[in-house]
């Protein structure tokens, strides 16, 4: 999908990529096809205006096979396709896909939106936030009506807090989603939060035995597997990137004890009891992406990390250049057995171009490498967060807000983790 999706805004390759997906979606096994309907819808409708008619005629296809052939599809999975009303040669399947949502309330219509807009993949997510825009103009007195009490209406809090979380989303390409989240806000309006009711996410997972307990290891694997790495696996378009972190799932997979046997009718070697048990109470959506993976044969070249000088930020121009390379150099400080394990997979992926991944894995490196590392690196520590937060205070000239800001919410979170 990745690739299909990368080579789509070529020129000179839409045809052929066009022609490939139609022949990807009518050869997948309908049990198999959900996750592949938001993207696939998505990109449609993004690159429609850029086609030509021998082109578009591939999309109607795909569209008619999924919508029109395939009725059982749309009756399970029609939540999963965007919007297609802006355009005129799509009207026959959107009014297919309209049919079925007839009976829908306004409330069951919004949390269809919203559980859209969380999407992992990007276009996805955009195309349905402009959806939940349009919704919410054309919705706009149903909305207020249950913002105006007392206490409100749990459509509201679910409302503000999928805004609020989307409007923090970070990555490259989550500007034009963040805009779209804050116009969605304006939407809303001036709510008074003591009124809100919002749910908040458990914490990040915190290593209280410092990788000393096999147990805890595999429990800190999964948690990198399931809430970091595969949203970002399946959203990302970059083969590159996506072959990094596939590389890195598929090493954490092994660490957990996970291999082709467990999947096997005959399994060349035994699986033990717990680890089958621990592969079973993955959700369905992680077993679907990670089953692959457990035959994969990926591999990485290696690449020694680039020296640094302390402290980091100083030298850095920009929030990402100082998170690759002082992340990438606490990977290269780790020494213990398993913490090594679990790090070292990451050493291709915090260095290239999406910075997610490294922000979620700096605390936890900073917190091992204070208790395990040795005095040096204790140092090191202490200065780098010191640089950041100095220069909130005496910016230097060369210093842009986004940086100073980005960097020191991080440190700070930094600091938060280490006092843990």
């Amino acid at each position: 999908m990745a690739t299909l999706q990368s080579m789509l805004p070529v020129p000179m390759l839409m045809k052929e990529t066009l022609s490939s997906w139609y022949t990807f979606i009518t050869k997948l096994a309908l049990k198999d096809i959900r996750p592949y309907i938001g993207p696939t819808s998505a990109a449609f409708v993004i690159a429609w205006n850029d086609l030509k008619a021998e082109e578009r005629q591939f999309v109607q296809n795909t569209f008619k096979y999924l919508i029109i052939e395939n009725a059982e599809v749309v009756e399970r999975y029609s939540n999963e396709f965007v919007g297609l009303e802006t355009i005129a040669e799509l009207q026959p399947y959107f009014a297919r896909l309209l049919a079925l949502r007839t009976h829908l309330s306004p409330m069951e219509h919004l949390d269809i939106i919203l559980a859209r807009t969380a999407n992992d993949n990007l276009t996805v997510a955009e195309l349905s936030l402009q959806e939940l825009k349009e919704f919410m103009i054309s919705n706009q007195a149903y909305i207020l009506k249950h913002a105006s009490d007392d206490v409100f209406d749990p459509l509201v809090n679910r409302l503000a807090g999928s805004l609020w979380e989307i409007a923090c989303r970070d990555g490259d390409g989550v500007d034009p989603l963040r805009l779209l989240a804050y116009e969605c806000i304006g939407r809303l309006g001036a709510v008074d939060p003591d009124r809100l009711d919002l749910a908040t996410k458990d914490p990040e997972l915190i290593m209280y035995d410092n990788f000393g307990s096999e147990e805890e290891s595999i429990q800190f694997a999964l948690y990198l597997i399931k809430d970091i790495l595969l949203g970002t696996f399946r959203s990302t378009s970059d083969i590159k990137f996506q072959s990094h972190l596939a590389f890195a799932i598929q090493e954490l997979l092994k660490f957990c004890g996970f291999t082709k046997d467990i999947i096997a009718s005959h399994p060349v070697k035994a699986v033990p009891t717990k680890t089958r048990a621990r592969w079973r109470e993955l959700p369905s959506h992680v077993l679907e992406a990670c089953t692959p993976l457990l035959e994969a044969k990926y591999t990485r070249t290696s690449k020694s990390i680039r020296p640094v000088q302390h402290p980091v930020y100083p030298s850095k121009a920009t929030y990402r250049e100082w998170m690759q390379d002082w992340t990438a150099h606490l990977i290269d400080r780790v020494s213990q057995p398993r913490a090594k394990a679990i790090f070292d997979v990451f050493r291709a992926v915090v260095i290239d171009k999406d910075v997610g991944v490294a922000r979620h894995l700096l605390p936890h490196l900073v917190l091992h490498i204070l208790i395990s590392g040795d005095d040096a690196d204790t140092q090191n520590i202490r200065e780098e967060i010191i640089a950041v937060l100095t220069d909130q205070v005496e910016p230097s000239r060369d210093s842009s807000g986004d940086r100073r800001l980005l960097c020191a919410q991080v440190s700070l979170l930094n600091c938060c983790c280490s006092r843990h």
